[in-house]
């Protein structure tokens, strides 16, 4: 459901921070660091803001949090964070939440490698977010947004972090960033705070009503399995053949990611009719 949740919180000014019963480590002229009990906080001296990351597994003590976890989370996080500051009732703002899906494939089936493959058929942009080139691993796949809204991981975990109980375990993960939380806030008085984020009500609008036309959008086939297809339509001889043609160059230049995408207007309406008619 939920893994990695930032908060910020603002007006912490220098003299509180430094007050703090836990001292924090330099890490630049103005920024400070410190890890304490699986919470990661950062203090950021010209904005007086002290940020908060957290993982919900971590915090928890448990493989995932469910959509009852959410008064334990809080109350486990406000005592650490209590601990750390010394002080009670900060605001804790929602600054950045990740929504996620895991998928347990079938190995021996290489099921992995063939999510990936049909990612890698999406267009190259959704919503906004365009892939991200710098993360291009065979193991993975990434697109992000430019003003912050949302970036999409997707990846193998066992790739990622070799342990044996991630095999087969393939991660969708949509991080739903600071830009997209305070747009809800402005536009539809959303406020920004986890109560509002941890339901099964705002995974199903932030995350599964979002990607659903990235999920889904026609089905694939084998190359060989299009052409019978196409074959056995009732098509003309001509119009098969040209679609037979078009699905043989896409095909032939899908993996070559750095040339144009082959999509003129005319192969548009071919590619319509292809998933009109397929069975």
């Amino acid at each position: 459901m939920i893994h990695t949740i930032v908060f910020v919180v603002f007006n912490v000014l220098i003299p509180q921070f430094f007050n703090f019963p836990i001292a924090f480590t330099k890490h630049k002229e103005y920024e400070y660091h410190l890890s304490y009990k699986k919470v990661a906080f950062y203090y950021y001296m010209g904005s007086q803001t002290l940020v908060i990351r957290t993982e919900t597994n971590k915090i928890l003590n448990k493989g995932y949090a469910s959509i009852n976890d959410l008064e334990t989370f809080k109350k486990i996080l406000e005592s650490i964070v209590f601990e750390v500051t010394g002080m009670s009732n900060l605001q804790l703002v929602l600054n950045r939440v990740d929504y996620y899906v895991d998928f347990l494939n079938d190995i021996k089936r290489n099921e992995t490698a063939d999510m990936l493959e049909l990612l890698y058929k999406h267009s190259d942009t959704y919503r906004h977010m365009k892939l991200d080139r710098n993360k291009n691993y065979k193991t993975s796949y990434y697109q992000k947004t430019r003003r912050g809204s949302y970036n999409l991981n997707c990846y193998d975990r066992y790739a990622k972090y070799q342990k044996e109980d991630l095999k087969g375990v393939f991660r969708m993960e949509l991080q739903m960033k600071k830009h997209k939380i305070k747009r809800e806030l402005e536009k539809y008085g959303v406020a920004r705070t986890i109560d509002n984020y941890w339901t099964k009500e705002a995974m199903q609008e932030y995350y599964f009503d979002f990607l659903r036309g990235f999920f889904y959008n026609c089905d694939y086939y084998r190359i060989d399995v299009a052409i019978q297809k196409i074959r056995q339509s009732d098509y003309t001889e001509s119009m098969k053949n040209k679609l037979i043609d078009f699905i043989t160059k896409v095909n032939q230049k899908r993996n070559d990611r750095n040339k144009k995408r082959l999509f003129s207007t005319n192969s548009k309406k071919l590619h319509k009719k292809v998933r009109k008619n397929r069975t």
